[in-house]
């Protein structure tokens, strides 16, 4: 954060305030925000790759607070996300619901 304070001109409070007015959300839970985004991309992406060092790579320092906060954002563990995206991407399209073939003319 102030980082960010330096670099536009704005304090702490302003920023927040303008956040929430704009997204609903303080800067903290912005930044919360973009690092679960990123996670889910990850565990999409990354199958091989531990889900702690997913964690660790987009900032947390806790598994179980990472799990904890991925619960409350996505509904499941970050280990059922990784298995449900897996199975997703496994399984075919469905085929696109449409009027059903005309009846071949055999006469």
């Amino acid at each position: 954060m102030a980082t960010v304070t330096a670099r536009i001109g704005a304090d702490r409070k302003k920023i927040n305030e303008i956040l929430k007015m704009e997204l609903g959300l303080t800067f903290t839970g912005y930044v919360n925000t973009l690092r679960l985004t990123e996670a889910a991309r990850l565990l999409q992406d990354r199958q091989g790759t531990p889900i702690a060092e997913i964690a660790y790579s987009v900032g947390y320092t806790s598994i179980s607070h990472f799990n904890k906060v991925f619960k409350e954002e996505y509904g499941c563990t970050p280990g059922v996300f990784r298995r449900l995206a897996t199975q997703r991407a496994a399984s075919p399209e469905p085929a696109p619901a449409g009027p059903p073939d005309p009846p071949l003319d055999t006469a």
